[in-house]
């Protein structure tokens, strides 16, 4: 030992260099710590490091399993190359498409998109993310069914639930690969969802108008129509590109156009005419006395300088209008009688087959008030009307078989003479519609004196909703929530509510108003023309 001297201090160093005994503890003491460190590494690799990646790469491979039998299943239902990035518009789109597809062929498929037998992952957010999926895919499952097999007419709101759970699906499936911390799933490449349609409530005080009457007979580029908010009556005036005008009216009462302020309404033997306020009430109204029941046709031009037609049984009346004080003409005796009123302007036709069988019309607008009766020459008894932009079109039956006709322009049939029957259909500026029964249905746009042309609407429904356009014609279907719009320049689709059914076209040439149905009540899906 040796000491070292400090001043004021002693320091004593013992140099043990050459203790056997105290290094052979160091060396035991410095081996068994570093074997402890090794395990402690080695188990916090396993614990924490090995074993989370390989039950994590079990779970990402028990769901590329799963995608492997989702795929096949998507590809079914959709096609290769869907055309819409949201499976429930793919699916819409294909099933719009005109190709022989048959979705049961889909069946097995989509019976096996369950999770099924698998063992226990041990990894919490896959093992949480699972059942949702499971409960996802039997949602589908069981919406496939009454997808496949619908019932119910197809004429009010009807939600197909398999948009929905395949929606539903889809999301489960993200959630489940992030829980696997696996990056989303591409979208097929040049899709996008749809742009939805921008949609016009049609509605009065915030209340939706739930009841509307048919048919729809369009006229020019609007609908005059009839139905109920809250079980009260509402008349209806649609104009293409236009805010839809509702206003409440009494039963058996119709509002003038354009001036909505007076009217008529029809009770037993006859009609009171007067002004009417907002709540559809007459008030102060004269009596316009006709023997048994009856029926407002058309109100033209103001309450001091107006028409009203009406009728009772097989009586036709035009009543001029001074000052308030109704006059009513010489009555005319009517076997049938077709009559239509633009929703825009007031202008009105009115067509009959007489006691005489000759057939008749005449024509009132706002400016000419004082318009006497013309003969229209075409045979057999008038059954429909409608109003194009220079001349009104008519339906007639002349012993079983139907004709059209274009009145002020021409007198002869613009229909196929050999047709079992001609139905009109509606009228835009352009001309009419009409559809043919012979060997089939055929479609026909009318335009003016022309004979009419055979059109093909494009459409999986045998009588889609359709109006004529320059050069043709426009059709529309849905389903699900996808309405596609049908013109000789092809198909487009946008996204609609689900369950959305349209009823009309109107369209002025600029722009596609489609009035339909949706769960809220009456709307107007409103595109762009397109021909």
């Amino acid at each position: 030992m040796d000491d070292f001297v400090r001043p004021g201090t002693t320091w004593r160093v013992r140099i043990g260099m050459h203790d056997g005994t105290m290094t052979d503890r160091t060396r035991i003491i410095l081996i068994f710590t570093t074997v402890a460190a090794v395990c402690a590494g080695a188990g916090y690799y396993f614990f924490k490091v090995h074993q989370p990646s390989s039950r994590l790469a079990d779970a990402r491979e028990e769901i590329a399993s799963w995608e492997v039998r989702w795929i096949a299943a998507r590809d079914c239902l959709l096609g290769k190359t869907p055309m819409s990035s949201k499976v429930s518009e793919a699916l819409a789109i294909r099933e719009l498409a005109p190709d022989p597809w048959e979705r049961k062929t889909c069946t097995s498929m989509i019976s096996k998109l369950s999770r099924g037998d698998a063992t226990d992952t041990r990894v919490t957010a896959v093992e949480a993310a699972w059942p949702v999926l499971d409960k996802a895919a039997s949602k589908v499952a069981m919406s496939f069914l009454s997808h496949v097999d619908p019932d119910g007419d197809g004429l009010r709101p009807k939600p197909d639930p398999l948009p929905v759970a395949l929606d539903e699906l889809e999301a489960a499936h993200a959630a489940l690969r992030r829980a696997a911390e696996l990056p989303p799933i591409a979208a097929p490449t040049g899709t996008a969802p749809l742009a939805p349609v921008p949609l016009v409530a049609i509605e009065a005080a915030g209340k939706r108008v739930l009841g509307l009457v048919e048919p729809y007979m369009t006229s020019r580029s609007g609908l005059l129509a009839f139905g109920t908010i809250d079980g009260a009556e509402i008349q209806l005036q649609l104009v293409a590109g236009k805010p839809a005008m509702v206003t409440k009216v009494g039963a058996g009462m119709q509002r003038a156009i354009p001036d909505t302020s007076w009217g008529a309404r029809a009770i037993p033997d006859g009609i009171e005419v007067g002004a009417i306020d907002e709540a559809g009430t007459l008030t102060a109204p004269t009596m316009l006395a006709v023997p048994g029941s009856t029926q407002v046709i058309a109100v033209v031009g103001t309450l001091a300088d107006g028409v009203v037609v009406y009728g009772g049984g097989t009586q036709l009346f035009v009543a001029r209008g001074k000052a308030g004080v109704f006059t009513p003409g010489k009555s005319i005796l009517v076997r049938s009688m077709a009559f239509a009123t633009d929703a825009a302007t007031g202008d009105t036709a009115i067509a009959w087959t007489g006691m005489d069988d000759k057939t008749s019309w005449l024509r009132l607008s706002p400016s000419t008030l004082d318009a006497q009766p013309d003969e229209l020459g075409a045979p057999g008894y008038v059954r429909a009307l409608c109003l194009a932009k220079d001349t009104a079109f008519v339906e007639t039956m002349d012993r079983g078989s139907g004709a059209l006709f274009s009145a002020g322009l021409t007198t002869d049939s613009i229909g196929d003479g050999d047709a079992e029957h001609h139905t009109l259909i509606g009228c835009t500026d352009t001309g009419a519609l009409g559809r043919r029964r012979l060997a089939g249905v055929t479609f026909l746009a009318c335009a003016g004196s022309e004979d009419c042309k055979p059109v093909e609407p494009g459409t999986q429904r045998d009588n889609p909703p359709m109006a004529v356009v320059p050069g043709g014609a426009v059709a529309v279907e849905a389903r699900g929530g996808v309405l596609a719009m049908r013109t000789r320049a092809g198909s487009t689709f946008h996204a609609v509510p689900n369950g959305f059914v349209p009823l009309s076209v109107i369209t002025d040439g600029a722009t596609v108003d489609v009035l339909g149905w949706s769960a809220d009540g009456l709307v107007i899906a409103r595109l762009p023309a397109r021909t």
